[in-house]
């Protein structure tokens, strides 16, 4: 958890501190994460959060132990339902994935949630920004 304070001055020529907390990095749950390759296979995989995207890329969600289905969105709209693992945006294969083609995608940031329904019957929520650069 990191701290910020700022000193507002107020109209009357007075000053206040306010501080906060908060904490960097994607919003993950029980330890899932949205990761993205470029390639089809899901190799050389990183973290999603904060990356700059172009062309074909393969997002996906990691790891796959104790989940029953995925629901993922992409600014909040409806993109797959993934009901067996490997748990894919675009769905796919065990071996090859469907890409996420970014170009459809207006240049800028997105975020891709997933509502994991995990086997106990629990959810978890997992969501991360990236920005379209194409």
């Amino acid at each position: 958890s990191q701290q910020v304070a700022a000193r507002v001055t107020l109209s009357d020529g007075s000053t206040q501190t306010v501080q906060a907390s908060f904490t960097v990095g994607p919003e993950s749950n029980d330890g899932y994460q949205l990761m993205v390759s470029t390639s089809s296979n899901r190799s050389g995989a990183t973290g999603l959060q904060g990356q700059s995207l172009a062309g074909d890329v393969y997002i996906f969600l990691t790891p796959e132990t104790n989940v029953n289905s995925v629901a993922f969105s992409i600014d909040g709209s409806a993109k797959s339902n993934e009901s067996a693992a490997p748990y894919d945006l675009m769905g796919g294969s065990t071996s090859t994935a469907r890409p996420l083609d970014t170009s459809g995608l207006a240049d800028g940031q997105h975020e891709v949630v997933g509502q994991v329904t995990l086997t106990d019957g629990s959810t978890a929520t997992v969501r991360a920004t990236f920005t379209s650069n194409n």
